[in-house]
């Protein structure tokens, strides 16, 4: 398994301690219900070179549809996904609370995060609160 799928599945296992909604892996059309957390990894780099360590660039979006004529309270419901997922992903010991979570990597650290950021989609009443973090793990198995 490749640094992006155990990083990915890793993350997923952690926010759902924290989220009991629906956490899904990478974006590849698994999106079956909203509201939503995704968790994706869009680009890695061995740091430093021939270390065997990637730093892996992880985004966690939540996603819903805000209807608030439709589905009463949407925005509340919204708003608390992000409040727990925020709440997760800042937490001093993320590293090691992820590294938990997996048996052939470790999280040496945490070395950026950035959001949320809010993105809208204009042809539905979708909305997005994106995280992204900065991560160097070290596979067990190298």
């Amino acid at each position: 398994m490749s640094a992006r799928s155990k990083t990915e599945a890793a993350t997923v296992a952690l926010l759902k301690d924290y989220y009991s909604g629906h956490v899904y892996a990478g974006t590849r059309g698994e999106i079956k219900e909203l509201p939503c957390v995704v968790v994706s990894i869009a680009s890695g780099e061995e740091m430093p070179l021939g270390s065997g360590n990637t730093v892996c660039e992880v985004t966690v979006s939540v996603q819903d549809q805000i209807d608030e004529d439709g589905t009463p309270n949407s925005t509340d419901r919204f708003d608390d996904a992000v409040d727990r997922i925020q709440d997760a992903i800042r937490y001093d010991n993320f590293d090691a609370q992820l590294s938990a979570k997996a048996s052939d990597f470790y999280c040496i650290g945490v070395m950026g995060r950035s959001g949320p950021e809010t993105q809208h989609d204009d042809e539905q009443p979708m909305i997005a609160e994106v995280f992204t973090m900065s991560l160097l793990i070290a596979e067990a198995d190298l």
